[in-house]
């Protein structure tokens, strides 16, 4: 069949909107796209059997401009979108755009991604410059990249004001599902998002697939959305399941950017104790906080990751959240004037100041934060807070003195010198924090001979394929 024949009256993009419950901010999104300095799309709106009318209010406000696609049941992120794009896969769009309901596209957004996919043929996926819908000039994710080292993902750029100075085109591990075109024909060659993550890590690894198959995987500054995220806070540990679940998963999968056959069982032992240690810093920081339904549910998602439990998770997995007044909180709550040196640990310091943010906006105060890292420059900022080489007063002047760090079970550390903090908001301030330190030590060394040859073996499985992955 002739390829442009059989491409007549079909446009170059289909737009899938993946929408569960949040019909007032799919709305929105729809309307900025309506506003695009092109029409060179349909729209279609995946609805995960919502139970607040979304499905009914689109058709009634946009009649037959969106083809609205109904699930029976809730199929996730991975699955809502595979439900659109198995559908538009049935036509000849030569582009893919995946959006989240919660975000708002800038006018140029839809045609910046699709020219640039046009004139670069070796992009299979490009993302938008995400920005924060709560502070619209702060950048809230540009060309993440993978340490398979630290078993983390740095979000580059992220909580950094939007000065119109990154590059053009970034090339990264991956980029979000929340706002991303992929190529018709990358499509065909690593098939659908993978669904079995149900939701989170699903775009990550499909960005790893799309580098396997010899495309790139960029950034674009150029376009960008406004994306909501995180509204709000889930009272259950929904959202812990799902991502200690698919993350630990990931990184039993990939275990570097290397070839599989070039991995040594050296490699593969370093990595288990990585998986092991990020596995029960969780579990103790809840335990120590009197956070047991998280505790629990972390539990089960490290056990599901071993047994390669997939899709939805079973109910009783999925529990009631705890939410104990924080050791951070009962800090910070009396004072006033904060220095925090961020030491290299910029992640961490960005969750940090979020947390700040809410506490403000709670407690109807505000904070004067100073940050100081040895390697900044005086042009760095970190939602809109200025980032130091040294600090501008004597220490005697601040409320509070924070020392940033991977994590607090990761010092190495003989006496409480400083006040240390990690990305997750565990302290060590006092003698009590440290003594709870101290025993993690014998603690992780018995889980860690419970569960080593499994995860080894895990690995090994996965990597000869003797393992869905």
């Amino acid at each position: 069949m002739n390829v442009e024949k059989s491409r007549e009256n079909v446009k170059d993009m289909a737009v899938v909107i993946c929408n569960y419950n949040k019909k007032d901010y799919v709305k929105k999104n729809i309307y900025s796209l309506e506003r695009q300095s092109t029409d060179n799309f349909d729209v279609y709106v995946v609805d995960n059997a919502s139970t607040d009318g979304s499905a009914e209010e689109i058709i009634r406000e946009f009649g037959d401009k969106v083809c609205v696609i109904r699930n029976t049941f809730n199929l996730g992120g991975s699955g809502g979108f595979n439900t659109g794009i198995r559908k538009v896969m049935m036509r000849n769009y030569l582009y893919v755009v995946l959006l989240d309901n919660d975000v708002e596209l800038k006018e140029n957004c839809m045609e910046t991604l699709y020219l640039d996919m046009k004139t670069n043929p070796d992009i299979g996926m490009m993302g938008a410059k995400i920005l924060k819908m709560d502070y619209p000039d702060t950048i809230q994710e540009f060309a993440p990249s993978i340490n398979y080292d630290t078993m983390t993902f740095e979000l580059n750029h992220g909580g950094e004001k939007d000065d119109g100075e990154l590059p053009h085109l970034e090339d990264c591990d991956y980029v979000p599902a929340c706002a991303l075109i992929v190529q018709r024909e990358v499509i065909e060659k690593i098939g659908y998002m993978p669904e079995e993550n149900f939701i989170y890590y699903d775009d990550i690894t499909w960005g790893v697939k799309c580098h396997q198959a010899g495309y790139r995987v960029v950034a674009n500054s150029h376009a960008a959305v406004w994306h909501k995220g995180g509204a709000s806070v889930n009272p259950t540990t929904f959202g812990s399941y799902y991502l200690n679940r698919n993350k630990f998963r990931f990184f039993m999968t990939y275990l570097s950017t290397e070839n599989r056959e070039l991995i040594s069982d050296l490699q593969i032992r370093e990595h288990t104790e990585r998986i092991l240690l990020d596995v029960f810093e969780g579990i103790y920081s809840c335990q120590r906080d009197g956070r047991y339904n998280m505790m629990k549910t972390r539990m089960d998602a490290f056990l599901d990751a071993l047994e390669g439990v997939s899709g939805k998770a079973k109910e009783y997995k999925i529990r009631k959240r705890e939410i104990p007044e924080e050791k951070f909180e009962l800090l910070i709550k009396e004072k006033k004037r904060i220095l925090i040196y961020i030491n290299g640990y910029w992640e961490n310091i960005r969750r940090i100041l979020f947390h700040i943010y809410i506490k403000e906006q709670e407690w109807g105060k505000k904070y004067q934060v100073e940050l100081v890292d040895c390697t900044a420059n005086d042009d760095r900022q970190i939602l809109g807070i200025h980032v130091y080489s040294k600090p501008e007063k004597n220490e005697k002047e601040y409320d509070l003195i924070f020392h940033v760090c991977k994590h607090i079970y990761e010092l190495k550390i003989n006496s409480v010198d400083h006040i240390w903090i990690d990305g997750w908001r565990n302290v060590i301030s006092d003698q009590d924090d440290f003594e709870s330190y101290q025993l993690f030590f014998p603690m992780y060394r018995m889980f860690k001979l419970c569960f080593e040859d499994r995860v080894e073996e895990c690995i090994k499985k996965i990597m000869k394929g003797e393992e869905h992955v």
